[in-house]
């Protein structure tokens, strides 16, 4: 069927969510499990600092109301950032214990031991670096005139800041933007629920049940990463 373009100028994209599976801890395979189990969904704005956007596209529809999507850019919608978002919010609580959601937590408590980021957050850093010096103390020959507490809780605070930001970065700066596109061989079904009220307003992309399907991709470091699968359904509000 003849695709008819929109206007050119007249399409453009605003991403405010992205949902993902996590079902450890849920049971989610057990008979019974609500259908949504495991998914959760978080503000894009939390991760990016705004939500990503996308300018300048090009699409079009069919009379049976396929919706063709040509592939396209989203500025600023990285993967490392999502990727560090689920190892700060989910991995590293698994592994660490809870309380530990961010690299700088991981290396306090690699230096002073999980207990020392019992305090209020404001407080762990000269807490977890006292521990440290403490464990360390024994072994520093004496220096007189250097206050031997303060320049390792000082050499400790910088080493923990270097070292949070290196381990974010081996994520955070590894992507290029997303590029997204409907498949050219599998438009989005676009659904009119009361067409006989001639208001002309598509009411849903897609449905819960029946998803689309998106043609996805990153530049990651040089190398084109696909996820393996990658579908949405948009409601009309």
């Amino acid at each position: 069927m003849n695709r008819v373009d929109f206007p050119d100028g007249t399409v453009s994209e605003v991403w405010e969510t992205v949902t993902y599976f996590w079902g450890i801890g849920k049971d989610c395979d057990k008979p019974g499990a609500a259908a949504n189990c495991g998914w959760e969904t978080v503000k894009l704005s939390d991760i990016y600092g705004a939500n990503p956007t996308a300018t300048n596209m090009t699409a079009g529809a069919t009379p049976t109301h396929h919706l063709h999507i040509d592939e396209h850019t989203v500025g600023g919608l990285m993967y490392g950032p999502l990727v560090n978002f689920l190892i700060e919010n989910k991995v590293m609580p698994l592994v660490f214990g809870t309380g530990v959601d961010s690299y700088e937590n991981v290396v306090l408590s690699m230096l002073g031991g999980s207990n020392c980021l019992l305090v209020p957050k404001a407080q762990q850093a000269d807490n977890c670096c006292s521990y440290f010096y403490a464990d360390v103390a024994p072994n520093i020959p004496n220096i007189p005139l250097i206050d031997e507490a303060s320049v390792i809780n000082q050499v400790c605070q910088a080493m923990v800041g270097v070292l949070a930001v290196e381990l974010e970065g081996l994520f955070k700066d590894v992507t290029g933007p997303m590029v997204v596109g409907t498949p050219v061989d599998g438009p989005c079904q676009a659904v009119d629920n009361q067409p006989q009220d001639g208001d002309r307003i598509i009411d849903q992309l897609g449905s819960a049940a029946e998803h689309c399907d998106w043609d996805m991709s990153f530049d990651l470091d040089g190398e084109n990463f696909v996820p393996e699968s990658s579908t949405w359904y948009g409601v009309h509000k």
